[in-house]
């Protein structure tokens, strides 16, 4: 069987179906409140806009590029989650769009090729951070948007291996830097433009000097950074929080590395359903690509799968929105296995084409769980008026994350007397709504006080509380009214002297699920 070489991508319907299918697919994310994460991310991004240091004066342990997407949201709804979902919507159908495109670059220039290119993209599309990764706790991480670059740079490897340059080359190095600087989790996906760069036709000094831009392109990206936060005087606070935290927080992890894949599918509340059939799908497209008559990209696309769950493995971290990486490869495979399905003469066609009736049917529980979630929510009472935005919100997140008792929190907080700082312990989307709220709040959530978090950043913190006390501080609590272990009274040693600082502070009362201290 001769190789097929990779074409120009034919007409823009495809593409433009799956983006117009992600978007349709993700309305309902308009009616969500931001998650905890989302809430943290949303305050920085607004400090940012308020002139605020990154690192120095507005503090997360993720790199600088995390915060663009949630910049450009600030920038299209200043005072709400819109702008947040706008921007997860765009990614998601960019993405799709992008991998129909990248799919059928690799697909023989037939009407029939379109069949790989529609796969992928729409699998991308169904799957890509909905319900099996944590609903709306899932929506806007990081690892979704460093999906973006990562594929630009497959998109590159992938043209690359037809017509290979030094400029394609170094560009994909950038790009795999660029998602590295969303989520450093993303560094194992520079072996994919390595490994085309060593295995791009050529004697072996050109392959050389293919890897070696590679390389120049990955460390230049992120010299370009270190020297934007050198210019914005906090060089060494960018190195603190992203490297430094990173590493030690890594380094003191004691959860054992086990297969990824089991706390995924044995965990009630992840619904491995509607993920079950794209990891099949992936899996067997995986399988079909590293067979000999492979093009190379698609054996390129079946090491991306292996890669995005050893990033999983290897953070030792399993909750469910660690798992979103996992999408984009397993899509572009799944594109693989449609291609030898339907191309006739193909080795193991038969084989392929059985897997993907298996597969088409098993992605009817897809349907089924979305039709059931969004039934227990009420959405076409929401859509109907029936339903309140404040109840609807209220179904939809976890008793210790209540829209309404948020709003409740931060009404007593912006009570207190005008002027006085009032502080926020515990990290959740409380913090969002307060930045709204109350522009003078100072808000400490989980890590600026965790020991291994940078020592001058917790010095400058209680410094800084001494000198101007906060007249109301809130404190997390659990479902059942216990406080949280990392958040709590009891525990606050941790937080190095804010629990001995707190000890005066009266306790007003419970509201929800947190914990209400006033000065006295």
């Amino acid at each position: 069987m001769t190789r097929r070489e990779p074409s120009l991508p034919g007409g823009p319907w495809v593409p433009l179906a799956c983006a117009l299918v992600a978007v349709v697919w993700r309305l309902p994310y308009f009616l969500e409140p931001l998650g905890r994460d989302q809430g943290i991310f949303a305050t920085v991004a607004d400090g940012l806009f308020a002139g605020r240091r990154l690192y120095v004066q507005v503090w997360d342990h993720k790199p600088p590029l995390a915060f663009v997407p949630y910049a450009l949201a600030h920038a299209l709804s200043p005072a709400g989650a819109a702008g947040v979902h706008a921007v997860d919507v765009l990614a998601a159908a960019l993405g799709a769009a992008l991998l129909a495109a990248v799919t059928r670059r690799l697909s023989p220039a037939s009407p029939a090729s379109t069949a790989p290119a529609l796969a992928a993209g729409l699998v991308y599309a169904l799957h890509a951070n909905f319900l099996s990764f944590g609903a709306y706790w899932s929506r806007a991480q990081p690892e979704h948007f460093a999906d973006v670059p990562a594929l630009g740079a497959f998109a590159l490897v992938t043209g690359a291996l037809g017509a290979p340059t030094r400029w394609r080359f170094a560009l994909a190095g950038a790009l795999v830097g660029a998602a590295c600087q969303v989520k450093l989790s993303a560094a194992p996906v520079l072996l994919l433009p390595c490994i085309a760069a060593l295995t791009a036709p050529g004697d072996r000094r050109t392959r050389g000097a293919y890897l070696g831009a590679t390389l120049g392109g990955f460390v230049a990206l992120h010299a370009a950074v270190f020297a934007g936060m050198a210019a914005w005087g906090a060089a060494r606070d960018y190195l603190d929080a992203v490297w430094r935290f990173n590493l030690e927080h890594r380094a003191t992890a004691r959860r054992p590395i086990t297969l990824g894949i089991l706390p995924l599918l044995a965990t009630p509340h992840y619904d491995p359903p509607s993920f079950a059939p794209v990891l099949a799908l992936g899996f067997g497209g995986a399988l079909v690509a590293w067979r000999r008559e492979a093009h190379p990209a698609e054996r390129l696309g079946a090491l991306w799968v292996l890669l995005a769950y050893a990033e999983v493995i290897v953070q030792r971290r399993f909750w469910h929105y660690h798992y979103i990486p996992t999408v984009m490869p397993l899509a572009l495979c799944a594109g693989t296995l449609v291609r030898w399905g339907t191309t006739r003469g193909s080795p193991g066609r038969r084989t392929a084409a059985l897997a993907l009736a298996l597969v088409a049917l098993a992605e009817v529980p897809l349907f089924v769980e979305a039709a059931r979630y969004y039934h227990g929510l009420d959405l076409a009472g929401r859509i109907a008026g029936r339903v309140t935005a404040a109840q609807y919100q209220d179904r939809l997140t976890q008793p210790s994350f209540r829209p309404s008792e948020v709003r409740a929190v931060a009404s007593w907080l912006a009570g207190a007397a005008p002027g006085r700082p009032v502080l926020v312990v515990g990290f959740e989307s409380l913090l969002y709504h307060l930045a709204q709220r109350q522009p003078a709040t100072r808000f400490v959530y989980d890590y600026p006080l965790y020991t291994g978090s940078p020592r001058a950043r917790r010095r400058a913190f209680l410094t800084d509380f001494d000198a101007r006390p906060p007249a109301r501080v809130v404190v997390g609590l659990r479902d059942q009214g216990e406080l949280e272990p990392e958040t709590s009274l009891d525990q606050l040693r941790t937080f190095n002297g804010l629990r001995r600082r707190l000890a005066g502070y009266r306790q007003v009362g419970v509201m929800g699920t947190w914990l209400l201290l006033e000065r006295p």
